[in-house]
């Protein structure tokens, strides 16, 4: 009776269905299966739930897509199914990306361990700006390893604009859930930066010098200083020291003048995200290799430097 009726509708009710339920009753899987993914195809979300039920003993892939279909419009017990599913160790990250995107239409909240393994699954598959706002909804659910993820990518800078700025702040922000390497980092920062301080002390008062002719000496001896209290900090790691070292070498205070060594340290600077030193490096290079300057202002105006952005425009013009 049934196949009489196959390609129709009676009563809100799909035939091929049917015909599946009684293969099924029979113990004939394969029928069974083959029937609902006809009724599947004609777009019985119920025959979906089935085929769930079906291949979850042995395929639990493709167990899961049929789960899917099944949840956004079928059985109402099909997305507490697919919750449960998105816990399961044996899951692709594919299937978890597909499971948590319908979760999420369906208006699923998250918590910030399956914000978390959301974002791992889509950084397992190269959606790596995806997994960057994953991870941050579960940072800011105060996750740990999300955290701990979020300091590593900006440190990297790969998928990111470098910036120094957020680097410490994520940095941060792994300490404060506990994390042993960040609070190291921490202890580190701090150190680098009162010594670079001290330096910065030095530097300003040898500045001072500038309109009296007569402190020519003691000036060189304060830039002097200056120079030993950055080299110590840039050796910490300190990407502020360094810029500084740039500076004094690119004019020559406390030091030979000496533009590649300006250009070294200011590199070092740079490459951690520092934008003073990026846009330094535009400058220097505008000389010498315009595509290279431009490249520099570029990573400085990603940033927000406005003096990147300003010559950026005129460049552009010119």
């Amino acid at each position: 009776l049934y196949e009489k009726l196959v390609g129709k509708r009676v009563n809100n009710h799909y035939p091929e269905t049917q015909i599946g339920h009684c293969y099924k009753c029979l113990k004939d899987i394969e029928n069974a299966k083959k029937w609902y993914h006809k009724a599947e195809e004609r777009g019985c979300f119920f025959a979906s739930y089935d085929l769930y039920n079906i291949y979850k003993k042995d395929n639990i892939e493709e167990a899961i897509t049929h789960l899917i279909i099944a949840a956004k419009q079928g059985p109402i017990n099909a997305p507490t199914e697919l919750f449960n599913c998105l816990h399961s160790t044996s899951v692709s990250p594919t299937l978890i990306i597909q499971i948590s995107e319908v979760l999420v239409q369906m208006g699923h909240t998250f918590n910030a361990e399956e914000w978390f393994k959301y974002g791992k699954a889509h950084h397992q598959q190269g959606n790596h700006s995806e997994s960057i706002e994953c991870y941050k909804h579960a940072a800011e659910m105060e996750h740990a390893g999300a955290t701990l993820k979020l300091w590593k990518i900006h440190v990297e800078g790969k998928y990111v604009t470098k910036s120094l700025t957020l680097t410490r702040d994520w940095m941060q922000k792994a300490a404060n859930t506990g994390d042993i390497s960040a609070e190291k980092e921490i202890k580190n920062l701090n150190k680098a930066m009162n010594i670079f301080q001290q330096g910065i002390t030095y530097y300003k008062e040898a500045a001072s010098y500038n309109s009296n002719p007569y402190l020519k000496a003691q000036q060189e001896a304060k830039y002097k200083n200056a120079i030993e209290k950055f080299l110590q900090a840039a050796t910490m790691g300190l990407a502020e020291a360094s810029h500084y070292l740039g500076i004094c070498h690119f004019k020559g205070w406390g030091t030979e003048k000496n533009t590649d060594k300006a250009i070294e340290y200011y590199k070092t600077s740079a490459e951690q995200g520092y934008d003073s030193s990026q846009f330094s490096l535009g400058q220097i290079y505008e000389s010498k290799n315009i595509d290279e300057a431009k490249k520099w202002y570029q990573l400085a105006a990603d940033q927000g430097h406005e003096k990147a952005k300003h010559r950026l425009e005129q460049l552009t013009i010119s």
